[in-house]
């Protein structure tokens, strides 16, 4: 039996990755909000205002494709070019990049290969089908009651031979990780009725604006924090409102909420994987950042192959590379 512990997008696609591998598991989610439940799901293949190509894209958005299935649709994404220094132009910037970029005008370009998860509907969907079949117990899971009990772990009187912690930035609770320095990051978001000239298209000028189910989602911040903070702050509020009006047409919207959320980063915006150096048994899937929605399902596979079968991880991700 092993134990999943987390009930964001990570804990929901390990929980997904064993039920089809038919293993036999328990599912802890509390219903702390975590930072998937107000992320744009937003996958695509460049990153920073250098256009960087994102990591290991092609194999992040083939293993994506498969495991989201319905969940994740091809949007078009269209970026404003804004040079990270006087002498970059959008032609160097696309130069090498062409199946990734291409010119709309001067001011535009488009970033081809863009996807965006329904990452709610996705969390809710699997946590109601593995319902079904599996444990899902939502309470908060008590770190001081899994006890070492030879090669396996007890937790009030179940037995589990591995336990895998997908706890975002609440791994700083956890005792047997809180060693490792995941930084929060702070990511605040606006919730919009549009009711004339909605956006065809996700935008990014400065903020993002996609579709959010009915509404749409702006955002978003990136604030280095502790991890005691308010979740909103007003002063990001207003400057998600400023960028507004390079993202839609006319002031016929209203703002129906202001979200924050804390993600849980790393020194290097690589996830830190694996499993425990001393507790064996223990296993750590984290630090997934703002990529969250294009590295889990990735890198779920990349974890259960070091479970099943004892494969060594990528040292990028490997929780080994800390040592």
């Amino acid at each position: 039996m092993i134990a999943v512990i987390g009930g964001g997008l990570a804990g929901t696609a390990l929980a997904k990755l064993l039920a089809e591998k038919k293993l036999n598991f328990d599912w802890y989610r509390d219903k702390t909000p975590s930072a998937s439940h107000i992320s744009s799901g937003i996958l695509n293949p460049v990153t920073g205002r250098r256009y960087a190509s994102s990591w290991r894209y092609d194999e992040l958005i083939a293993a994506a494709t498969v495991f989201y299935g319905e969940f994740l649709k091809p949007v078009r994404l269209e970026k404003h070019f804004t040079p990270y220094k006087e002498e970059s132009s959008m032609d160097n910037i696309i130069r090498g990049k062409e199946n990734y970029l291409s010119k709309i005008n001067e001011h535009w370009l488009e970033v081809k290969a863009s996807y965006q998860l329904q990452t709610g509907a996705f969390i809710d969907y699997y946590t109601d089908l593995l319902s079904e079949k599996h444990a899902v117990i939502h309470q908060a899971f008590n770190h001081g009651d899994l006890l070492p009990d030879g090669n396996a772990w007890t937790y009030r009187g179940l037995i589990y031979s591995q336990v895998l912690f997908a706890e975002g930035i609440f791994v700083r609770n956890n005792p047997f990780f809180n060693y490792i320095d995941f930084q929060p990051n702070r990511g605040e978001a606006l919730l919009l009725d549009i009711y004339a000239n909605k956006p065809e298209v996700v935008k990014k000028y400065g903020k993002f604006i996609c579709p959010f189910g009915e509404q749409f989602w702006v955002g978003s911040s990136f604030d280095k924090v502790d991890f005691q903070v308010p979740l909103t702050t007003e002063k990001t509020k207003q400057d998600l409102i400023q960028a507004l009006p390079n993202l839609i047409e006319g002031t016929d919207y209203k703002i129906l909420d202001h979200q924050g959320a804390l993600r849980s980063t790393t020194f290097d915006r690589r996830p830190i994987i694996g499993e425990h150096p001393q507790h064996k048994g223990l296993f750590i899937f984290n630090g997934f950042g703002t990529k969250g929605a294009s590295l889990i399902p990735w890198c779920a596979g990349q974890l259960f192959s070091t479970i099943s079968d004892s494969k060594d991880l990528y040292h990028e991700i490997s929780i080994l590379r800390l040592s």
